[in-house]
């Protein structure tokens, strides 16, 4: 049976998940920042979609920029992005310095398991761009049934699809083989009449489902119910036979698809069809054979042609621009990968490779050129060799990118893929190939009319061996650009090499100098960013970045304004007469997701007569919170940005502040407090830069904003607006591990859950019924460390109201309350040090506090080692150790590290004698707070004395 291939484009939609950032104490002085990581939901993904960690690059890129700053400030030594563990590493000594990091955003120390849990997220993140990487071909599967079933699985991810009548309501249940339901779900086809299911991902749980073997998957349209069960399949694709066999449901048709090959632009697909014998094996030769850099997908039908499939990935090496190697062999067995020059290994590193074969490590020393990487394992040895890239030159004159990776890689297929971010409104792609010249050199000319080079173009370049193992040479090249920022006072870009210095220097229209800044280019992808926050950017400023032997020049900062009405929803400015302007309005929806931000669009429009302006449709409905962002391109291909917020409005209720934004920097703006007719606090303001303004109301003293009143917020060229304080509370209830509390009647509530000791904070959306009550439940919430939120634990709740307008009323909850004095106080000096007699729970009461332990060592303890430990740390601890000899003066031993947050001092006698121990806060907000809590413990071979010591 002879099945058509058709393309199926897919295309992604990134929903970001709410999701808070750790940062895990380092042993030397630093943190470890775990990654909000987006996790997509698959509808559609283009061929070239980036990996799980170009997704950690683009999370990261904010929390990089903030640290760019501390950096040039001082307030951090350094910081390193760390793509396994999907987490940046900050050379820091003072927590506080991190706490600028992004608003909302939490600081928390965590163990190996909170680790794990990012990895894992980012695994999701992987699954998912995996099988839509693979489905660029899959067969048209005849539709026998409707609607038809297909069902894609690996490992734990999965998710099925298939064909009905147009705009047809379609229902899933997902069952395992027992008959228990797994999942059960409703979406309506399109109208193509395809239909698709996919899990959602959930911190530190996993997909909520996602099927397996033997699984029954009933897909039910327009009243008729269809079933299928999910086959078994296994399978080795052998490259250098041009064989794939496997094993599967006897008696089953079984169909291998795929390209043959990665390193070319163009997709020379294979389709052979087989039938599993009575045992369920099968075995097809691939005619015209297939290399490794590509992955098989194997069907397998049941009788009514509803198929399962999924991917096996022939054993390969991918290395990154370092020599590092990750990829596939056989599944679940021991592997050694050697990094060798010459004739001997200079790095090795071993482990397991997982359910699919997969592979992935470090070797800690960075590959030359002439270098083998070498994977031993499961009987198979697979090697590569490594090139280094050089004078790499992008020409957009000549639509041309030149290279040289040198003479050993002659003869080796290079790819280069490129495409155009969405900075223009348009999406555009491209991909050439070239061989390897004798010495080594390469180039790729697009021709101009296939795929015009621009500046910010971005892609990836490859270089494939014979065998079809790869090397990413750069995992993302970018046209040089630069970008002028005026409303985030910085400039940025891309430069045409990593790892180097940039200088910026803004100059007046008079040639004069305003400021300079520099920064050291991304060692990814070659981005900068510099500041000028003690200047503002004016219209014919020029702006030079710069290495000293290399510069990009905008000649002159034009004028360049937006303002993004709701009222009117539209998007107006300013503009360079005729220059065709990128419009981007970005939406925020507190009903739609925890995050907010739910959709974005772009548009463009031609300045005349110096002004611009967009109606933004029905597609597009502005709100309080949503912003917009205009984009012009100088005569150089650069880019200047300006940004506008709509008019919004937020209050604390139960407290005295009100902040929110004007659409237009530089805006006067006054709020006053109004009750039973009278004001009763006022503050004006001058909102900034980026357009936000933020201040307290007074009448002389503070005042307290409360149910019932109305704050007016007047700005000039908006009309007064008006926000009556509704009935809002939140307070805990730990029993149940919820928060509860009043707001406006079926109005979404944002209930969040933070824990001032640690900043950190999560939390869920809930509504309120008809009389106004709500509740938030907490159980199944998880912070970045896998720990369950746990209400009143150290917690203080928050609730947040928005109106059909976008503005929101907000209030906090009760805060923890402080530690109380533990019951071996007073315990200050040594005069006053209670005698170890079993473990002590502590609490550091006051800043001041210090904690004074004395312990007797007798005659049959001299020469044995004592382990004085402070365990068990409350959230907030920190401590400080210190053993004094008998004397109470000499310091025998301390410790007084920055991390980890418990002591230890490991310690041997040589006299009989009580000695004292000072136990107290490492700095000042390690005390007072709930969660200044520990236990002081003695330890002889790690187990604990007995409640009364020996010598005694």
């Amino acid at each position: 049976m002879k099945r058509q291939l058709l393309t199926v484009l897919i295309l992604t939609a990134l929903l970001l998940l709410a999701a808070m950032t750790v940062y895990a104490q380092e042993p030397e002085g630093g943190y470890t920042i775990l990654i909000p990581l987006p996790v997509p939901q698959p509808v559609e993904v283009p061929p070239g979609v980036a990996s799980a960690e170009a997704y950690t690059r683009h999370s990261a890129k904010a929390m990089l920029e903030r640290l760019g700053q501390l950096q040039g400030e001082g307030r951090v030594d350094g910081f390193e992005l760390l793509l396994d563990e999907h987490a940046i590493r900050v050379a820091a000594t003072d927590p506080e310095e991190l706490r600028d990091l992004d608003r909302d955003e939490p600081v928390l120390s965590v163990d190996e398991g909170g680790l794990a849990c990012a990895v894992k997220g980012a695994k999701a993140v992987e699954d998912v761009l995996e099988a839509a990487r693979h489905t660029e071909m899959v067969p048209a599967i005849p539709q026998a049934t409707n609607p038809s079933i297909v069902v894609y699985y690996s490992g734990n991810y999965g998710h099925v699809w298939g064909q009905t009548g147009p705009d047809t309501p379609v229902q899933m249940v997902l069952k395992d083989a027992s008959g228990v339901l797994k999942a059960t779900d409703t979406v309506t086809s399109t109208s193509y009449g395809t239909y698709s299911f996919y899990p959602d991902w959930q911190t530190c749980l996993g997909y909520d489902w996602y099927p397996e073997p033997g699984d029954t998957v009933e897909v039910t349209a327009a009243g008729n119910p269809v079933s299928a069960e999910v086959a078994e399949i296994s399978a080795v694709p052998d490259p250098a036979a041009g064989v794939v066999s496997g094993q599967t449901t006897p008696g089953r048709s079984v169909e291998i698809v795929g390209d043959s090959t990665a390193t070319d632009c163009e997709y020379t697909g294979y389709s052979a069809e087989v039938t599993s014998d009575a045992t369920g094996h099968f075995s097809a030769t691939i005619d015209g054979g297939f290399d490794r850099s590509v992955s098989p997908a194997v069907y397998v039908y049941d009788t009514n042609e509803n198929a399962t499939y999924t991917y096996f990935y022939p054993p390969r090496i991918e290395l990154d621009d370092g020599g590092n190697p990750s990829g596939h062999m056989r599944p679940e067995v021991s592997y050694t990968a050697a990094l060798i020059r010459g004739e001997s290994p200079v790095a090795t590193f071993s482990g397991m490779t997982g359910e699919w074969g997969e592979y992935g490590g470090s070797f800690g020393e960075t590959a030359q050129a002439g270098d083998v990487i070498e994977i031993s394992g499961g009987g198979q040895v697979i090697s590569t060799t490594f090139f280094t890239l050089n004078d790499l030159t992008v020409d957009r004159e000549q639509d041309r990118i030149r290279g040289n990776v040198g003479g050993l890689a002659a003869s080796r297929w290079m790819r280069v893929s490129m495409r155009r971010p969405l900075h223009a409104c348009t999406y555009d792609t491209s991909c050439a190939t070239d061989v390897v010249a004798g010495d080594g050199g390469f180039a790729f000319d697009f021709g101009g009319e296939d795929f015009d080079l621009q500046r910010g173009d971005e892609g990836s370049l490859t270089v494939f061996d014979e065998e079809g193992n790869s090397q990413a040479l750069r995992d993302r090249l970018v046209v040089p650009v630069v970008e002028v920022v005026p409303y985030d006072d910085n400039v940025e870009g891309y430069w045409r090499e990593p790892g180097v210095v940039v200088t910026t220097t803004l100059r007046d229209s008079d040639g004069a100098v305003q400021g300079r800044d520099s920064d050291t280019t991304s060692s990814y992808d070659g981005g900068f960013r510099t500041y000028f926050w003690s200047v503002s950017f004016e219209p014919g400023d020029r702006v030079d970045v710069s290495d000293g032997t290399y510069t990009l020049t905008v000649s002159s900062v034009p004028t360049l304004t937006t303002y993004l009405d709701a009222a009117g929803n539209t998007v107006s400015g300013e503009g360079p007469e005729g220059s065709v302007l990128a419009l981007q309005p970005y939406q925020f929806r507190s009903e739609a997701s925890y995050d907010g931000w739910t959709n974005w669009l772009c548009y463009t429009d031609t300045v005349s007569g110096s002004v611009y302006g967009v109606d933004l449709g029905s597609q597009f409905e502005a709100r309080a919170r949503d912003y917009a962002i205009a984009r012009y391109t100088t005569s150089e291909g650069h880019r200047v940005s300006s940004r506008s917020y709509a008019f919004t409005v937020d209050v604390e209720a139960g407290g005295d502040r009100v902040h929110g934004y004007t659409p237009a920097p530089g805006t006067d703006v006054v709020v006053e407090l109004w009750r039973g007719g009278s004001a009763r606090g006022v503050f004006t303001a001058t909102s900034s830069s980026s357009g936000s303004y933020s201040g307290s109301l007074q009448n002389g003293t503070p005042v307290t904003i409360s149910q019932g009143d109305t704050v007016t917020v007047k700005a000039d060229g908006i009309p007064t607006y008006s926000l009556s304080i509704p009935e809002l509370t939140a307070e805990e209830d730990p029993v149940r591990n919820e928060v509860a509390g009043r707001a406006p009647a079926q109005a979404t509530v944002k209930v969040e859950l933070n824990q001032p000791v640690t900043w950190y904070d999560w939390g869920v959306l809930t509504a309120a019924d008809a009389d106004g009550g709500y509740v938030a439940d907490f159980d199944g919430v998880y912070y970045w460390d896998c720990t369950e939120a746990e209400v009143g634990a150290c917690t203080r709740p928050k609730a947040t109201y928005y109106n059909d307008e976008g503005h929101s009323v907000y209030v906090w909850g009760a805060e923890p309350a402080p530690v109380a004095a533990d019951g071996y106080e007073p315990d200050g000096v040594y005069t006053e040090a209670v005698p170890y007699e079993g473990i002590q729970s502590h609490s550091f009461h006051a800043v001041t506090d210090t904690d004074w332990i004395s312990f007797t060592v007798g005659a049959t303890d001299v020469g044995r080692p004592y382990y004085l430990e402070t365990r068990n740390l409350g959230l907030n601890a920190n401590t400080e150790m210190e053993l004094y000899d008998t004397d109470s003066t000499t310091l025998l031993a301390s410790d007084t590290r920055f991390s980890p947050a418990a002591s230890e001092i490991v310690w041997t006698p040589n006299t009989t004698g009580t000695y004292y121990v000072a136990v107290s806060p490492r700095w000042s907000n390690n005390a007072v707070d709930c969660g200044s809590t520990y236990d002081f413990v003695i330890g002889r071979h790690r187990v604990y004395l007995p409640l009364v010591m020996r010598g005694r």
